[in-house]
């Protein structure tokens, strides 16, 4: 009989730790809460954080020969050029942020365009096809007045070919318009690039406080509600939010921009995601903790402060007894962290199976049977149908298998290695998601995948994409910063914050997982929330 009931009992353990069979992905951190005693709150969430992250680091940004700056403006002067802040506006130079030149020039040709000197005959037209001394604005090039006008032909007269090209007069060969302020619409040129008015060629308008809009129409620019005047300005505090649609629209002082971004200061700064700066009041999102002016994810340690973690808005003990786990999943004394909390060497892993145990940082259920979680060791999984494979010890993460296949716990957050819950790389380095192939850690100061240029604090590209707030990396990188999330409804392509409290689960591969203590609520919700006592 005691040998059947020991068969038994090892049974039991076979069906609550198995090797990770159907997770299929890298899912380090939110496989901790879901984890050995059964907890099943969606597909879990948290596992206590993972690598060390450098999130305090900044570089100086804005100013000529500087970094461009993350958020709106890039650049205090000069344009954002291949990631530095480059003059720009002179003729001959790259033209400025909104196709804008200074004084006398005109941005021309394709892309970011190059500034030319404008409105002498032989030169570019200006703004609202003007050219100086009555001259006619023809293919976009000026012709003096008195000259012949070329293709279209007649004598050029005040910005007129003879008997078309001006205002009020019929439109010339190629439904072209000639004269300064003039386009053509059903065969006539009509006054152009006032408020309310058709916008002449380039798209442009006259007068400040105007941007082409939708419909083909000039219209107010710079309040807020409003769309972005050229060079990404706004007026009276306002900031230009460059995620809210085509060009940008103005967000009141004060107010929330996409991607998690407060206007301040006449920027979207972003503020509340972990790494960032902390918003007013001390306050950062998802229940992160400020400390020294910068956001803590929940899950993650205090800064230059051992024993503590952040957890649901606070700094709380953490790796001994019974208490919550570290960062990197860590517990003193060789301990095992299970379901985001300490269980010590010689005390059971799972309150359901007795005869699992912590043993050296892996759960274990004797000498000679079977144990996981450790370094090297299979993963543990939860018994449930679709229960996540986690790890017990520190700084590891379930990798590799798939399908019918064996995931091993492995080290995770360093140049190369998986990435650790919540996107986390260690020392300011980058998640390199890599289109179609398992996410991977690239060191600070490397190069990310794909032409995607130099990782830095925790964004390629010399830091302008793949952070909160900022667009998603190009060529598969996607979002590189920790915890957050390519999401493309509703304007372009925007890294936004995810697996906090009450934010959108962090999903990678088949997985959702929330940071620590946050679990993945069920299909259909899928926000991340404390678990249900």
């Amino acid at each position: 009989m005691s040998r059947m009931r020991h068969w038994l009992g090892l049974l039991a353990v076979a069906s609550l730790f198995t090797f990770a069979v159907g997770c299929g992905d890298d899912d380090p951190g939110g496989s901790m809460d879901a984890a050995v005693d059964g907890s099943t709150t969606g597909d879990d969430g948290g596992g206590g954080g993972d690598a060390t992250v450098d999130s305090g680091s900044t570089m100086a940004c804005g100013t000529l020969g500087q970094a461009c700056c993350a958020s709106a403006p890039a650049c205090s002067a000069g344009a954002c050029i291949g990631g530095m802040c480059t003059d720009c506006g002179g003729a001959g130079q790259t033209c400025c942020a909104g196709r804008q030149c200074t004084g006398s020039n005109v941005c021309v040709g394709p892309g970011g365009g190059t500034c030319a000197r404008c409105g002498g005959a032989g030169e570019a037209c200006c703004t609202s096809n003007s050219c100086s001394g009555g001259g006619c604005c023809i293919a976009e090039i000026c012709t003096g007045s008195g000259n012949s006008c070329p293709v279209i032909g007649g004598t050029c007269a005040n910005g007129s070919c003879g008997t078309c090209g001006a205002t009020g007069q019929a439109c010339c060969a190629g439904a072209t318009c000639t004269g300064a302020g003039a386009t053509c619409s059903g065969g006539q040129c009509v006054a152009c690039g006032g408020a309310g008015q058709p916008c002449c060629g380039g798209d442009s308008c006259s007068g400040a406080g105007l941007v082409c809009g939708g419909g083909g129409l000039c219209q107010t620019c710079g309040g807020p509600g409003e769309p972005c005047c050229p060079g990404q300005m706004c007026g009276g505090g306002a900031c230009c939010d460059p995620g809210a649609g085509a060009g940008g629209r103005c967000v009141a002082s004060g107010s929330r921009c996409s991607g998690g971004a407060q206007c301040s200061g006449g920027r979207c700064a972003v503020c509340g995601a972990p790494g960032q700066a902390c918003c007013a009041g001390n306050t950062c999102g998802g229940g992160g903790c400020c400390s020294g002016g910068s956001c803590v994810a929940s899950g993650n340690g205090a800064p230059a402060t051992s024993g503590m973690v952040c957890s649901n808005g606070g700094f709380v003990a953490c790796g001994g007894s019974d208490q919550a786990c570290c960062q990197t999943n860590t517990c003193g004394a060789a301990g095992c962290c299970v379901n985001n909390r300490c269980r010590m060497s010689g005390a059971v892993c799972s309150a359901q199976v007795a005869q699992v145990t912590c043993m050296m940082s892996s759960c274990s259920s004797g000498p000679g049977g079977f144990s996981c979680g450790g370094m090297g060791q299979p993963c543990c999984q939860t018994s449930v149908v679709g229960g996540t494979s986690f790890c017990t010890a520190t700084g590891l993460v379930c990798s590799g298998g798939g399908i019918g296949g064996n995931q091993q716990c492995v080290a995770c957050g360093g140049p190369g290695q998986p990435c650790c819950a919540g996107n986390q790389c260690a020392g300011g380095g980058c998640c390199d998601q890599r289109g179609n192939l398992p996410a991977q850690c690239v060191g600070a100061g490397m190069m990310c995948s794909g032409n995607q240029g130099m990782c830095s604090a925790g964004g390629c590209n010399g830091g302008t994409c793949g952070k909160a707030g900022q667009p998603c990396c190009e060529s598969g990188v996607a979002c590189t910063d920790q915890y957050t999330q390519c999401v493309t409804q509703g304007g372009p392509a925007t890294c936004r914050t995810c697996g906090g409290s009450g934010q959108p689960c962090c999903v990678s591969g088949n997985t959702a997982s929330c940071a620590a203590p946050f679990v993945c609520g069920g299909a259909g919700t899928r926000t991340c929330s404390l678990p249900t006592p």
